[in-house]
């Protein structure tokens, strides 16, 4: 098996450093550059073309979201954001993102987003949009459910 080619993003040193620890203990996992701030991810990106971005939302230079709009569609690697902000999750895939961690990581959790990556990579490019594409429907199914389970709590329950 060919290794993942893996970039880090993420401002805050603690998560940095801990997201580079627990990816080195993956198999298959060459982590090809790392970079503190959005301003520099695109470049970082462009330089070492790798096939999996671990994304931090907020950070300064620019958000996540700023780095994968100035991306060309061909030029983005697959992304999994990484962040301590849930609510962000539908946008996220609304981008394309393969997974969504959120910090503290969680081994179990950052192996199975690993797995997404690779298995959905193993696809041809078509099928990888349809799953992006379910994946937005389910979200967007739940988002609509929970807010009628709110509207209906707030009418007498």
């Amino acid at each position: 098996m060919t290794a993942l080619r893996a970039l880090i993003i993420d401002d805050e040193p603690p998560a940095h450093d801990l997201l580079r620890t627990m990816l080195s203990q993956l198999d298959d996992i060459e982590i090809v550059g790392e970079s503190g701030d959005g301003g520099d991810a695109v470049m970082q990106i462009e330089k070492t073309r790798p096939d999996v971005v671990f994304l931090d939302i907020q950070m300064p230079e620019g958000s996540g979201f700023d780095v994968v709009r100035a991306l060309a569609p061909g030029a983005l690697p697959a992304v999994v954001f990484v962040t301590a902000f849930d609510q962000y999750a539908l946008r996220a895939f609304e981008v394309n993102a393969l997974d969504y961690l959120l910090k503290p990581y969680d081994k179990e959790r950052l192996g199975a987003a690993v797995n997404r990556v690779r298995t959905i990579m193993a696809r041809p490019r078509p099928d990888r949009d349809a799953e992006n594409q379910r994946v937005l429907h389910l979200l967007a199914t739940v988002r609509m459910g929970g807010g009628a389970v709110a509207a209906s709590r707030d009418q007498g329950g």
